[in-house]
């Protein structure tokens, strides 16, 4: 997944980035109904291109474990759900009550966890540089440094 970011703060050889949520979810057709789609988040990001704070950038993370968080989060308390409405004994109220609070527990659960998770294995790094700001200390054009990235690139 590639995203739109603009860099914040450079730490430790790595950029602090921050991105607009709804790029992220630009593909997601429940995007209109979820509440954090046009939130900015931060995120850390490896910077192997040398972006410094203030530029524009593109960062790239895995799909793979974005897939999987979001079937545990979405998908797996459904599961349980229906389970819990399945196998519970009793009747019909007692069984929706149980298959609720049982969806809600699940879903609560795993967003916590996945995003514990997500903090500690997700890695974003940026790949390209899109806008550079020029800061004082550097006078170096927006061409010199974009043949340079191209440079570094091809090596």
């Amino acid at each position: 997944m590639k995203q739109k970011a603009k860099v914040i703060e450079i730490k430790n050889g790595k950029a602090i980035v921050e991105c607009e949520r709804e790029d992220a979810c630009s593909g997601c057709h429940s995007k209109g109904s979820c509440p954090k789609a046009c939130q900015k988040i931060r995120t850390e990001a490896v910077n192997r291109i040398g972006a410094q704070a203030g530029d524009t950038v593109e960062i790239e993370t895995a799909d793979g474990p974005v897939l999987l968080y979001a079937f545990a989060v979405f998908i797996l308390p459904i599961l349980l759900a229906i389970a819990a409405y399945l196998l519970l004994p009793g009747g019909e109220a007692i069984k929706g009550l149980a298959a609720a609070v049982t969806a809600f527990a699940a879903f609560a659960l795993t967003a916590f966890w996945m995003n514990q998770r997500a903090k500690r294995e997700l890695r974003s790094e940026i790949v390209s540089i899109l806008d550079v700001v020029i800061h004082e200390s550097e006078k170096i054009d927006h061409e010199q440094k974009k043949t340079m990235e191209r440079n570094d690139n091809k090596a």
